[in-house]
């Protein structure tokens, strides 16, 4: 979903240059690889893939300063902001969301180094397998 809003904002893909919505201005992100695995391409190998390129952010930046992003800059809204409730990760640490996720399991922990680099929360108990941290 982001990929795809981030082309309404004026990102091409990354290491490519294309016509936009825009007129004043062409997407160019060009000298941003698609290789480095950013937002824009559809490479998943670690946290850049939930990032934009500075190419993106540049692209986004020129489509909300255009005429036709002037509405990005108008707040024509008439009602409250919805309450935010907290995720589950905002009060509750990553050994405590394991041991709710496998609660007959004594001693389960967050495995920190396989988690970042996948982008998902995993468990380990010590001596056994692994899987998912809690859901949110």
């Amino acid at each position: 979903m982001t990929h795809e809003l981030a082309h309404s904002l004026g990102c091409s893909h990354d290491g490519t240059s294309a016509p936009g919505i825009e007129k004043a201005f062409t997407p160019d992100s060009r000298h941003c690889p698609w290789g480095d695995g950013y937002i824009m391409s559809y490479l998943q190998e670690d946290i850049r893939s939930m990032q934009f390129s500075q190419c993106c952010k540049y692209d986004i930046q020129r489509m909300s300063w255009s005429y036709q992003g002037g509405c990005l800059h108008r707040n024509s809204s008439r009602t409250f902001p919805l309450i935010r409730y907290k995720l589950p990760g905002e009060f509750l640490n990553l050994d405590l969301q394991c041991k709710i996720r496998y609660p007959r399991l004594s001693r389960t922990y967050f495995i920190q180094r396989w988690s970042k680099r996948s982008c998902r929360g995993s468990c380990i108990v010590p001596g056994e397998d692994y899987g998912p941290a809690s859901d949110g």
